[in-house]
C-alpha cells in the first residue's frame, strides 16, 4: 500500500488491516510523506475481540505497556487463606482457586476484574478445568455473575471443600 499525498504534513498515528480476525497496528509515524521509508512504519500483530486485547506483543518500542491484565481477588466463598490466580486476559483464560480453611456458603469465591471494561455488559461462560470443579455442579451449584467491569464465581447453599484446588476455564463476550 503507497500512500500518495505529495508534500503533505502526514500525521499516521495508528494504521489498521483488517484481515478476518486479525488486525496489524502500528505505532510509528511518518512526518512527510516524500521522506516516508518503509523502515518508519513499525508493525505489530494482534488479535483484538471487540476492544479486547487477546494476543500479540504487550508493549510499544519503548516497553511501555498499553493494556492492563485481568486481576482476581479472593471472596469469602474460597476461606481463610485461600489462594487464587487468573491467567489469561479478558476474552479468555483460567481461574485457579485453592481453598482455605472453612470456605463460606452462599458467597463470592473470587472475583475477576477485567484490565479494560467492556462498553455495556460481558458475558461470561464458565467450564471446568478439573474434576473437583466438575463435582460442582451437583455439590456446591457453583455459577457466575458478570459486570462491565468484573465477573464473580459464587457457590450456592453448599460451599467448596476447604483445601481443594478447583480450576475454571472462562470466555467472555461483551457488548
Amino acid at each position: 500500500m503507497r500512500l500518495a499525498l505529495k508534500g503533505t504534513q502526514l500525521a499516521l498515528k495508528t494504521l489498521l488491516l483488517a484481515v478476518g480476525y486479525w488486525m496489524v497496528t502500528s505505532c510509528a509515524l511518518a512526518t512527510d510523506v516524500n521522506t516516508w521509508k518503509p523502515a518508519d512504519l513499525w508493525v505489530k500483530r494482534h488479535v483484538y475481540v471487540g476492544s479486547h486485547f487477546l494476543s500479540g506483543t504487550p508493549a510499544d518500542q519503548s516497553g511501555k505497556s498499553y493494556y492492563v491484565l485481568p486481576t482476581i481477588a479472593a471472596g469469602a466463598g474460597a476461606g481463610t487463606s485461600s489462594t487464587v490466580s487468573v491467567s489469561g486476559n479478558d476474552a479468555a483464560g483460567v481461574v485457579s482457586v485453592t481453598t482455605g480453611t472453612t470456605p463460606a456458603a452462599s458467597a463470592v469465591v473470587a472475583t475477576v476484574t477485567f484490565g479494560t471494561a467492556y462498553p455495556t455488559n460481558s458475558f461470561v461462560v464458565l467450564e471446568p478445568a478439573n474434576a473437583a470443579t466438575a463435582a460442582l455442579a451437583v455439590t456446591a451449584q457453583a455459577y457466575v455473575t458478570s459486570t462491565k467491569t468484573s465477573f464473580a464465581l459464587n457457590t450456592g447453599s453448599t460451599g467448596l471443600t476447604g483445601s481443594t484446588a478447583y480450576k475454571w476455564n472462562y470466555l467472555v463476550l461483551g457488548n
